[in-house]
């Protein structure tokens, strides 16, 4: 992140198999140019739909999956000018999956990455509860990396553990 005052921020985001998203912090400049290295966490976001798995950790056997996912990050600079400045309407909009821990997408505005704000969550089940957002125009799974490529003004959601389609257990395409 570079801001218009002239600090910047380094943030790292990772998804893990404790049930969150991990933001930490790597590196902060201030306006004087002195660099802080951190690397502490920052904030953690458990996902609403894995708030009633956390307890398989202590009282469940074997391993279990949370937000194994990679998370991608969507910049929107309304000016171009690569500062993130809210006042201009830019925002910063992380979107994550959760691979084999389970069965939706949800996204936080980032812009300010001291305080995440939780945007919505994309499901296939108890969307009555937590909210909802109905998926149009979907153009089919990509690779990381690939999607840009094609569709460089979306927000990309990349496939999650197995994007493949199976019958009986054999593949037949995505």
């Amino acid at each position: 992140y570079s801001f218009p005052d002239e600090t910047s921020k380094t943030m790292v985001f990772f998804g893990s198999n404790d049930g969150m998203l991990h933001a930490v912090l790597d590196i902060t400049v201030d306006t004087e140019g002195n660099e802080t290295n951190h690397g502490t966490e920052h904030w953690a976001f458990i996902p609403p739909d894995q708030l009633h798995r956390l307890r398989l950790m202590v009282e469940g056997a074997g391993h279990h999956y949370y937000v194994d996912s990679t998370p991608r990050v969507f910049f929107w600079d309304v000016n171009g000018d690569g500062l993130v400045d809210s006042n201009d309407g830019d925002r910063v909009i992380l979107v994550c999956g959760q691979r084999k821990g389970g069965t939706s997408y949800f996204a936080l505005d980032i812009t300010d990455p001291s305080y995440p704000e939780y945007l919505w969550r994309a499901a296939n089940y108890r969307d009555d509860l937590a909210g909802s957002i109905e998926l149009t125009d979907v153009n089919g799974t990509w690779q990381d990396g690939d999607y840009a490529d094609h569709f460089p003004d979306d927000i990309p959601v990349v496939g999650g553990y197995d994007a493949y389609v199976r019958v009986n257990g054999a593949p037949v395409g995505n």
